[in-house]
């Protein structure tokens, strides 16, 4: 991992941790709704700060270095693909559209049918049990089922 990608990760996990904070201050949630985004937001940023510091111990330049261009097409790509997961559950609900989503992901990724529609298996699952067993309400957009 390249010393920006350890950055942005720490960068990511910090501003989850505000975010939480910001929620047990505004909307009064406890440690039972907010405890285990807390501590895989305290230990990612733990973790990305013990490699800051044990690359900035290197006295190795060559550990320095980052490898590759700096713009990388391909993880550009795959991270609008991502961020795709927004109007996917937006327009279809969370039961349709997060299986559409891990589809268009796992085939964009290059995998074959039998992988993609294990991951799209897999993220129905998932939606189901978020929104039938936990009884979270799907988003109301304009193709929503059911």
């Amino acid at each position: 991992m390249r010393d920006g990608e350890t950055i942005f990760t720490a960068a990511v996990a910090i501003f989850l941790l505000a975010a939480l904070a910001g929620d047990a201050a505004l909307q009064g949630h406890g440690l039972r709704v907010l405890g285990f985004p807390a501590a895989i937001g305290l230990v990612t940023a733990a973790l990305c700060f013990c490699r800051i510091v044990n690359r900035a111990r290197t006295r190795d330049p060559a550990a320095h270095a980052d490898s590759g261009s700096p713009w990388n097409w391909h993880a550009a790509l795959y991270m609008l693909a991502l961020l795709a997961v927004l109007p996917c559950v937006y327009l279809f609900g969370l039961i349709i559209g997060l299986p559409l989503h891990a589809a268009g992901c796992v085939k964009l990724r290059g995998e074959g049918w039998i992988v993609t529609i294990a991951a799209s298996l897999t993220a129905l699952l998932a939606a189901s049990i978020i929104v039938v067993l936990l009884g979270v309400q799907q988003p109301r957009g304009p193709l929503v089922w059911p």
